[in-house]
C-alpha cells in the first residue's frame, strides 16, 4: 500500500490516477455498449424480453418464449429478431410453413373490402425466420412437414412478437390560409394497453357510458393540446381558437375504407361498431366517427375547454362550449346550424375531408329530416339525441 501512496517523489500518485482513469473509462465503455447491444432484460417459461437500446423491447410469448431446446430466438443490435429451429424437427427434406400475422392490419384488405386479412404465408426448406425491427405486433406459427408433400406434420409452434419502440407522427395542415405542423410520439406499448382495454365489447352502450372513452389526462393527448395552444398563440380575439383545433382532427385524420355494404369498423376491426380511446386513432391515423370525436373531444377536455359528444341518428360529432363564438356558414344549402340551446355548445362534425366552422354540420338527408330535427328526440335503444357533456 505504501507504494502506491508514497508521495515523496509523485509516481505513486500518478500511478494510482492511472489506475482510477482507466477504471473509469471501462465502465463507461461497458455502458455505452449496453446500451447499444440486446439484453435478455426478462424471461420466464411463457416468454422472453429483450431489450435494444432505451425504448425499445422485443417481447416474445408463447411457444417461441420458451427455451426447448428445439427453438432459438436472437435479437441483434439493428432489432431484427431470428428465430430458429434444430434438432432432429430441422433435419433436411423438412417443409416449414411459416405464417406472419400482423395483429395492427386492417380486418379486410385495402385490395378488395370484403376479403379478410388472413397474414403471409411463406414455405420452403429453411428452418428459420427473420422480422424487420418494424413497430407492432406480430402473430407467428411455423408448421413443420417431413416432405413437401405436407401429408405428415411433425411439429407445430405458435406465439406472439411484440416491438415496442417509440411512435413518431407528423402531422401538417392548413388552417386560414396559414401551414401548420404538429408532431407527437408514444411508445407502441402505451397503444397496445388501450387496444387491449375491453369495454363492454366495445359496441353500441347507453349514450351517457362513452365517457369512459374521454381521456384528456392521457400525457400524449395533454402534449398534443399543448402544442395546438403554442401553435395557434395568443391572444384569441376572435375566439377562433376552437375552430383551429377542429381542423387539426378535420384535415389530419381520415375516414376508414368503407362500402354501402361494409362499415369502417367492419373493415378496421371486423365488428359492426368499435369505440376507440384517442391514443387508437392517433396510432391508425383515422377513424370514423366516433373515433375522431372522441379525440377532438378529450383535446378540447385537455384544454381546459367544456366538451360534449352528440349522438345522433347513426352519427356521433363532438361539441364545444365557447363564449361570443361566431360560426361562418359558407354555404347554407350544403350546411345547417347545429347548437345546443341549452348547454350552449356547438356540434363540430370531425368526419369530413374540408373545413367546416364549429357549429357547423352538413345538411344530411336522415329519414326526411336534418340532424337539427332529432335534438330531444328519442333513439330506438331509448336514450335521447343531443348532446351530452363529457367533462372531467
Amino acid at each position: 500500500m505504501s507504494t502506491f501512496l508514497d508521495a515523496g517523489n509523485g509516481k505513486g500518485t500518478l500511478r494510482l490516477s492511472r489506475i482510477v482513469v482507466l477504471g473509469i473509462t471501462l465502465i463507461l465503455v461497458a455502458a455505452v455498449l449496453a446500451s447499444y447491444l440486446p439484453t435478455r432484460v426478462e424471461e420466464s417459461m411463457e416468454y422472453h424480453v429483450f431489450q435494444v437500446g432505451k425504448q425499445t423491447y422485443v417481447t416474445l410469448n408463447g411457444d417461441f418464449g420458451r427455451n426447448d431446446g428445439n427453438l432459438t430466438a436472437s435479437v441483434d443490435s439493428d432489432g431484427v429478431l431470428s428465430i430458429s429451429i434444430s434438432g432432429q424437427t430441422a433435419e433436411s427434406g423438412r417443409l416449414f410453413q411459416w405464417t406472419v400475422f400482423d395483429d395492427d392490419h386492417p380486418f379486410m384488405t385495402g385490395d378488395w373490402l370484403g376479403t379478410v386479412y388472413a397474414g403471409v404465408v411463406t414455405e420452403g426448406n429453411q428452418p428459420s425466420l427473420s422480422l424487420g425491427s418494424q413497430y407492432g405486433s406480430y402473430s407467428l406459427s411455423v408448421r413443420c412437414f417431413d416432405n413437401s408433400s405436407k401429408q405428415s406434420q411433425r411439429a407445430e409452434y405458435k406465439g406472439e412478437v411484440i416491438y415496442s419502440k417509440p411512435v413518431e407522427i407528423l402531422y401538417e395542415w392548413e388552417y386560414e390560409g396559414i401551414r401548420y405542423k404538429l408532431d407527437t410520439s408514444f411508445n407502441y406499448s402505451e397503444y397496445v394497453h388501450y387496444k387491449k382495454i375491453d369495454v363492454a365489447g366495445r359496441g353500441v352502450m347507453p349514450f351517457g357510458q362513452y365517457g369512459k372513452f374521454i381521456t384528456p389526462s392521457d400525457l400524449v393527448i395533454v402534449d398534443i393540446a399543448s402544442k395546438l395552444r403554442n401553435a395557434y398563440g395568443y391572444p384569441d380575439e376572435h375566439n377562433r381558437f376552437a375552430g383551429f383545433v377542429l381542423s387539426f382532427v378535420q384535415m389530419c385524420f381520415e375516414y376508414p375504407l368503407h362500402t354501402d355494404l361494409i362499415s369502417a369498423d367492419e373493415y378496421k376491426h371486423g365488428v359492426k361498431e368499435y369505440f376507440a380511446f384517442p391514443l387508437e386513432t392517433l396510432f391508425n391515423g383515422g377513424g370514423d366517427c366516433e373515433d375522431t370525436s372522441i379525440l377532438l373531444t378529450s383535446i378540447y377536455i385537455a384544454l381546459g375547454m367544456d366538451s360534449a359528444l352528440v349522438f345522433l341518428p347513426n352519427h356521433v360529432m363532438s361539441g364545444v362550449r365557447v363564449d361570443g363564438y361566431v360560426s361562418v356558414n359558407r354555404d347554407p344549402l350544403r350546411y345547417e346550424a347545429l347548437i345546443d340551446a341549452d348547454g350552449g355548445f356547438l356540434a363540430c362534425e370531425t368526419t369530413v375531408d374540408e373545413l367546416i366552422d364549429v357549429g357547423i354540420v352538413p345538411f344530411v338527408d336522415v329519414g326526411g329530416h336534418p340532424y337539427s330535427y332529432y335534438l330531444g328526440k328519442e333513439s330506438p335503444l331509448g336514450d335521447t339525441y343531443g348532446f351530452y357533456p363529457m367533462g372531467p
